[in-house]
């Protein structure tokens, strides 16, 4: 049996996941893409079925932001910043504490602490932060330090 669904109303990956845990083979796409709102995305598929089931897909999960952001690329089809598992946002940053520990190079070993369902290396991507209105002087020392850069007190 073949479970084939579009993500008419965004419930493809949950409704594929249902169906693969009740023994059917799924149709998906990789970045969700098809035509019309597209399948359930490979990506979110077998990282759920892996993380949360463990069900081992034989896909390899260090490989999936390499090759969604490869498939967007040669498609010149843009990956959205909050699309789940591949979204530039998946693992973007702005907190002073979470910063720290990015730029001490702790971050992908304590993910927990940082918001995130899973380790960014079990996908193939990464911590990445940005500047916000919110940080502090700790920012400033962490990356100063970082670079090997010692400040004047002020």
């Amino acid at each position: 049996m073949t479970m084939h669904t579009h993500d008419d109303f965004g419930m493809a990956t949950a409704g594929t996941i249902s169906a693969v845990i009740a023994g059917a083979s799924p149709d998906v796409a990789l970045n969700g893409v098809s035509y019309r709102s597209g399948f359930a995305a490979l990506e979110e598929v077998v990282l759920a079925l892996d993380v949360l089931y463990g069900v081992d897909t034989g896909i390899r999960l260090d490989r999936l932001q390499w090759a969604a952001d490869r498939l967007a690329s040669i498609m010149g089809f843009p990956i959205p910043p909050l699309k789940p598992v591949v979204g530039s946002h998946q693992f973007l940053r702005e907190g002073p504490a979470e910063v720290s520990k990015i730029i001490a190079g702790g971050a992908d070993a304590d993910f927990a602490a940082l918001g995130s369902s899973v380790a960014p290396s079990l996908t193939g991507a990464q911590f990445h932060w940005v500047w916000a209105s919110h940080q502090s002087n700790t920012i400033i020392e962490d990356v100063a330090n970082s670079l090997e850069i010692e400040l004047d007190s002020v």
